[in-house]
């Protein structure tokens, strides 16, 4: 029986963290989501060397157990320097495009992507 008030999630989440790297340079302020086929997306954002962890709410980290998409936003800082190419490689993981399909099963401490 669990207590009023109290709610038991009904999904398991993994920690998964890891490195996005763009032609062999890590890739800073990418926002990474991970949307499961059932159940509560994820988020986070790389930091200057490309490290990024995943957050599942505010006092959790991870990802939701199973299958999902994995795609990306950015938003760079005023006057970055955004080439065609990036534009074209941002586009190709966006949400509605992403190839990037996972089936997380256990926990992920470097997953790394490459980009290019």
């Amino acid at each position: 029986m669990i207590p009023a008030g109290c709610t038991r999630e009904p999904y398991e989440v993994v920690p998964f963290s890891g490195t996005v790297t763009w032609q062999g340079k890590p890739v800073p302020d990418l926002a990474i989501f991970f949307e499961p086929e059932v159940g509560r997306p994820s988020n986070g954002i790389t930091d200057e060397s490309g490290r990024f962890t995943m957050i599942y709410t505010l006092k959790r980290n991870g990802v939701q157990k199973g299958k999902g998409k994995l795609y990306f936003d950015y938003s760079p800082m005023i006057g970055a320097d955004v080439s065609g190419q990036w534009t074209k490689t941002i586009k190709k993981y966006g949400r509605d495009n992403t190839p990037l399909l996972l089936d997380v099963q256990k926990p992920e401490k470097n997953y790394e992507l490459k980009l290019e």
